[in-house]
C-alpha cells in the first residue's frame, strides 16, 4: 500500500483542549476523518504548546485507532525551514496533504513555502475561519494572495462563503465544513425554564471577546431597572493576560452582581451549570464558529448575540442581534427575554433541532472525507 502523508500546521496548542472530546477537539479530530479518508501516515508540526499536544489524552484514543502522529515541535527559524524543506520534498515522490488553520504569518509563510518547493505538486487546506467584514482592505488583500497558493478553503458557514466569493475566490476551492458540536454532553432535556435565571457569558475572557460591552450592559439594566437589581452575570472561561476584569468590575461596582467561575471542564457538570440560566450573552467582535454558543444553546439558554458574520447567518430568528459595541441595545434584547420568557422554549427548540440536524457528528465527518479526498 502506497504511503499518504496527513500533515497538520498547528499554531498554538492550549490546555483547555485536553477537556474536549475527540470530535469536539478540531486539532486531533483532522487525524481521525484523514485515517477514514485513505492517509495513512500523520505529522504534526506545531508552534507553542507542543508539550501540552504530547500529554492531551485524546491521542491515546487515535493510537487505538491505528493513528500513530510524529509531532514535531520547531524550537526556530533555521529548524523550523528544514522541516518544511524536508515534507515539501517529500511531496514530490509521496501524496501528501498539509492542514493549515491559522491566520497568523508564520502559517502564510509556511503555505507559500511548500507549494513552491514542491514544485507544486503538494496540496494543501486552509482553515479560513473567522472571516471578517470588519477586516481592513490590506489584510483581505493579503489573504486574497495566500489563497492563490491553496488547493482548498475550509469555511464555517454560507456567509463566509459569500463573503470570499464576492473577492473574486473560486468557488471551486471553497468547502463549508463546521467544527462538530458534541450532542453526547449537551444532552436535550426538559428544561424548566421557570427556575431558570441570571445571564451567562461562556468562554474565552480576552480583549477581543469584548467582555467590557457586556459588563457595561449589565450596569445600565441594573440601573434603570429596579427589579432587576439582583440579576448576575455568570461568566464562564480562562481569563486571558490581555484583559483586566478585575479592574472592570470595580470600575463598573459590579463585584456583586457578577460570579466568576473560572476554566469548567466539558463535562456534565457544565452542562448542568448552564441549563441553570437563561441567557447566553455574547459581543464579541470575530468568532469563527465559537462552539461556546452553540453549547449554550444545547444547554436551553436564550441567546444574545453580537451581529458579526459567522452568528447573524447561522441562528437567523433563533437569537436577539447586536451590534458588538452597543451595549443599550444589548440590554433591551435582555430585557425582552426576561420579561417574555414564553418565547424562549420554541426559539431554542429551533436552534437545537438545526445543531443535532447540522453539526452532529457523523455529517461533519462526511463533509471532512470529502474536504480531504484530491
Amino acid at each position: 500500500m502506497q504511503n499518504k502523508y496527513f500533515i497538520n500546521f498547528i499554531h498554538g496548542y492550549f490546555n483547555s483542549l485536553h477537556d474536549f472530546t475527540l470530535s469536539e477537539n478540531y486539532h486531533l479530530h483532522t487525524f481521525l476523518v484523514a485515517k477514514q479518508a485513505g492517509y495513512n501516515k500523520f505529522i504534526c508540526i506545531v508552534k507553542g504548546g507542543c508539550q501540552l499536544m504530547k500529554q492531551d489524552l485524546n491521542l491515546k484514543v487515535l493510537q487505538k485507532n491505528g493513528i500513530e502522529i510524529l509531532i514535531l515541535d520547531y524550537k526556530n527559524i533555521l529548524n523550523f525551514i528544514l522541516i518544511l524543506f524536508k515534507y515539501s520534498f517529500l511531496a514530490i515522490f509521496k501524496k501528501t496533504l498539509f492542514y493549515f488553520n491559522s491566520h497568523e504569518i508564520i502559517t502564510y509563510f509556511a503555505i507559500i513555502f511548500v507549494k513552491i518547493f514542491s514544485v507544486w505538486q503538494i496540496k494543501n487546506i486552509f482553515m479560513a475561519h473567522t472571516q471578517s467584514q470588519r477586516s481592513t482592505e490590506f489584510k483581505n488583500k493579503v489573504q486574497d494572495f495566500i489563497f492563490y497558493f491553496v488547493d482548498r478553503i475550509r469555511l464555517n458557514n454560507f456567509a463566509e462563503q459569500k463573503f470570499l466569493e464576492n473577492r473574486n475566490i473560486d468557488s471551486k476551492e471553497l468547502f463549508i465544513v463546521p467544527l462538530v458540536v458534541d450532542n453526547n454532553i449537551f444532552k436535550k432535556t426538559n428544561f424548566d425554564y421557570e427556575n431558570r435565571h441570571d445571564l451567562v457569558y461562556f468562554g474565552q475572557i480576552t480583549k477581543k471577546k469584548n467582555l467590557n460591552i457586556i459588563l457595561r450592559a449589565l450596569r445600565m439594566l441594573l440601573d434603570e431597572n429596579v427589579k432587576y437589581k439582583n440579576l448576575k452575570l455568570n461568566i464562564i472561561g480562562k481569563i486571558g493576560q490581555d484583559y483586566d476584569l478585575e479592574r472592570d468590575l470595580i470600575d463598573l461596582d459590579l463585584q456583586e452582581n457578577v460570579v466568576k467561575y473560572g476554566f469548567v471542564k466539558q463535562d456534565e457538570k457544565l452542562n448542568k451549570l448552564l441549563n441553570s440560566f437563561l441567557i447566553s450573552v455574547n459581543s464579541s467582535k470575530d468568532e469563527g464558529q465559537c462552539l461556546t454558543v452553540f453549547e449554550s444553546a444545547m444547554s436551553g439558554c436564550a441567546l444574545c448575540l453580537p451581529k458579526i458574520m459567522s452568528f447573524v447567518e447561522i441562528f437567523q430568528d433563533k437569537a436577539l442581534f447586536h451590534n458588538a459595541n452597543d451595549a443599550k441595545k444589548l440590554v433591551e434584547n435582555i430585557l425582552f427575554f426576561l420579561e417574555n420568557r414564553n418565547i424562549i422554549p420554541e426559539q431554542n427548540e429551533k436552534s437545537i433541532l438545526m445543531i443535532e440536524k447540522e453539526y452532529d457528528r457523523n455529517t461533519i465527518e462526511e463533509k471532512m472525507k470529502e474536504l480531504f479526498r484530491f
